[in-house]
């Protein structure tokens, strides 16, 4: 998990907003859950947002 993190946290912003978007949407509209849960992808947005590398 923590690769993952550092991985998001060396990306830029806007990009990291994309990221986590992409996923929820992918989950919510798509159907993808079982395969890329959407949860995950908010849960490290916030951790990312908790260390300050991106605003919430």
């Amino acid at each position: 998990m923590g690769s993952i993190t550092d991985w998001l946290g060396g990306l830029s912003g806007p990009v990291v907003y994309a990221v986590v978007f992409a996923l929820v949407f992918a989950e919510d509209a798509l159907f993808v859950g079982f395969v890329v849960p959407g949860e995950t992808a908010v849960v490290l947005g916030g951790v990312l947002a908790s260390q300050g590398k991106v605003s919430v």
